[in-house]
């Protein structure tokens, strides 16, 4: 199964998406142990910071200053690992073995780390990771809509919905303020508008949604037409990764 301790291995330089099994063509399915390797300085600049990674096949493990903080038995979902705990200032070694056992699909699978990584840095309150719903309904005279968000909170903040029509007009902001939670969830449905009940409400050409996240310390915008956040990540080992 390979090596099961890094400590002694010629690690080298790779690139991510990759895949171990591939440069072995005479045996595709082997049974065989990955070790991605990289040494990363934290400045303290974020309350939290994690790990997101798109794709690892197939059993994956990550430790951080030799110390495990998460594991993930899947190999065709994301999945994401709170890093904090095990940081400390200045230099950190970030450890990911990857398992790959056969059988195990109907195709080839490939091993190792076949998706992009992404490094998270944010604050004490945030949007929970994949934490924005939206459910919509079409009715004779457009679209109703309902957006639910999942926050984290320690303090007192304010969450922004804006819904953007085609050629970057707001067509509607709806303010919602979510109270104090120490060391807590809640989740935020945006019901309601000038009195309005928002399923009630009727929109035509919606092209966008925009959410904006304030509390007492920072301000800015958390996504940017719902599914961009270059502000708030950064890519991890998006060009050469030591293995």
């Amino acid at each position: 199964m390979g090596v099961t301790d890094p400590r002694d291995l010629p690690f080298q330089p790779v690139d991510l998406p990759h895949d171990w099994l591939i440069h072995n063509t005479l045996d595709l399915y082997e049974n065989s142990i990955g070790w991605y390797r990289r040494e990363w300085e934290f400045r303290g600049d974020a309350d939290q910071v994690l790990l997101y990674f798109e794709g690892v096949y197939m059993d994956s493990t990550l430790y951080v200053n030799g110390q495990k903080v998460g594991e993930w038995k899947y190999g065709y979902s994301s999945f994401e690992h709170d890093l904090t705990p095990a940081l400390q200032l200045g230099k950190n070694e970030i450890l990911l073995k990857v398992v790959h056992q056969s059988p195990n699909s109907r195709w080839y699978s490939g091993a190792g780390i076949y998706r992009n990584v992404w490094l998270k840095k944010r604050g004490k309150n945030h949007i929970v990771t994949d934490g924005v719903y939206i459910s919509t309904k079409r009715t004779d005279d457009g679209w109703q809509l309902l957006v639910d968000t999942e926050l984290s909170l320690a303090e007192e903040s304010q969450l922004t919905h804006t819904l953007i029509e085609i050629g970057g007009m707001a067509l509607s902001r709806l303010l919602v303020t979510a109270f104090t939670i120490v060391r807590g969830r809640i989740m935020v449905a945006v019901g309601a508008r000038l009195g309005q009940d928002l399923r009630s409400m009727t929109f035509g050409r919606l092209q966008a949604l925009s959410l904006s996240f304030i509390n007492q310390h920072r301000t800015g915008d958390l996504m940017n037409r719902i599914n961009r956040d270059t502000d708030h990540v950064q890519s991890f080992c998006s060009t050469k990764c030591p293995m």
